[in-house]
C-alpha cells in the first residue's frame, strides 16, 4: 500500500511539475515476487518419491496382472473401483487411475498422504 502511494506521489510531482508534456518519464515498477513453486512432493516426480512408495507404487500396479507403469483401479477407494484414464494422476513414472474427479482432486491435493493409504492397501 505505501508503495501505491509513493508510486503515486512520484508520477504526480514528475507528471504535474509543468515542463514539457511529450516527454516520457520512466517511473519505477514495484518488484513482483514470482509466486513459490509448487511443492516437490505435490509434484510426486519419480526422483522426489521414496523407495517405500515406489514399492507400493509397483505392487498396486501389479494387482490388475499387467505391469504398465499403469494402476487402473482407484487407489483412494482401497483398489476396489475401476478408474478411468479421464481421471489419472501422475506419480513418478506412474499413471493412476481415479474412478472420479473427486477422487483425483483429493489425490493431488494431499500426494503424500494418498500414497501413505496406498502403502495400506498393497501390503
Amino acid at each position: 500500500m505505501l508503495a501505491r502511494f509513493v508510486l503515486f506521489g512520484l508520477g504526480f510531482f514528475v507528471f504535474g511539475c509543468g515542463g514539457d508534456s511529450t516527454q516520457e518519464v520512466a517511473v519505477p515498477t514495484p518488484a513482483v515476487e514470482a509466486a513459490p513453486a509448487a511443492d516437490a512432493e505435490e509434484q510426486a516426480g519419480s526422483d522426489t518419491l521414496g523407495a517405500d512408495a515406489l514399492a507400493n507404487l509397483a505392487k498396486a500396479d501389479a494387482k490388475d496382472g499387467a505391469e504398465d507403469k499403469v494402476v487402473s483401479k482407484c487407489a483412494l477407494c482401497a483398489l476396489h473401483m475401476d478408474g478411468s484414464p479421464e481421471h489419472a494422476v501422475s506419480a513418478g513414472e506412474y499413471s493412476l487411475h481415479m474412478c472420479s474427479a473427486d477422487c483425483k482432486a483429493y489425490f493431488e491435493e494431499d500426494v503424500s498422504g494418498s500414497l501413505a493409504k496406498l502403502a495400506d492397501v498393497v501390503n
